[in-house]
């Protein structure tokens, strides 16, 4: 079905049944044009709204006297239209929006069986730094998690700062073997 310019007055003169009867005939055409238009920033939603968005001002600016269809005139529009929102949603003051993690799409909340295994592994966690650590790895071990440089822990403790070293490197070889032994 072509678009008359019976069709085309009424669809500018507001009429619902003539804009919709375009739409439906110009359509497969958007969403060929959108879909070959996807970029960062420009979801094929967004690209195919673009190109309705032409195809209305198709309708508002098309004359029959230029010697061009309709169906012509407004695939010229919408591909332009569509080819305009990609440029901009690729310039470079968008990549910011263009990269942003969603705050609705965190990770998704783990369920009652990974709670179980996260806190299992916590327990034997527990379980290893109570049993398997000296006193002073473990004193060394909770000034380092309280973010506490190796300087400062030696200074607390009246070691030096390789005795913080090594005692680290024995809690994370205890760790490590406890770990890949359970």
């Amino acid at each position: 079905m072509n678009v008359t310019p019976a069709m085309l007055e009424s669809a500018r003169q507001g009429d619902e049944t003539a804009q919709a009867a375009i739409i439906a005939r110009m359509m497969p055409g958007i969403r060929r044009i959108a879909a070959g238009s996807i970029v960062p920033g420009l979801e094929r939603e967004d690209a195919e709204q673009e190109g309705l968005i032409a195809l209305f001002r198709a309708i508002e600016s098309y004359r029959a006297q230029d010697n061009v269809s309709f169906e012509t005139y407004a695939m010229r529009c919408i591909r332009n239209g569509i080819s305009d929102a990609r440029q901009c949603a690729g310039r470079k003051k968008h990549h910011p929006l263009n990269t942003f993690v969603s705050i609705e799409e965190g990770p998704p909340t783990p369920g009652p069986e990974e709670q179980a295994v996260d806190q299992e592994q916590y327990r034997a966690t527990v379980r290893i730094l109570r049993t398997n650590l000296s006193t002073v790895e473990r004193k060394v071990l909770l000034l380092r998690l309280d973010g506490a440089d190796y300087r400062t822990i030696a200074e607390k403790l009246d070691i030096s700062p390789k005795a913080v070293d090594n005692a680290l490197a024995r809690v994370r070889a205890k760790l490590k073997n406890r770990h890949d032994h359970t």
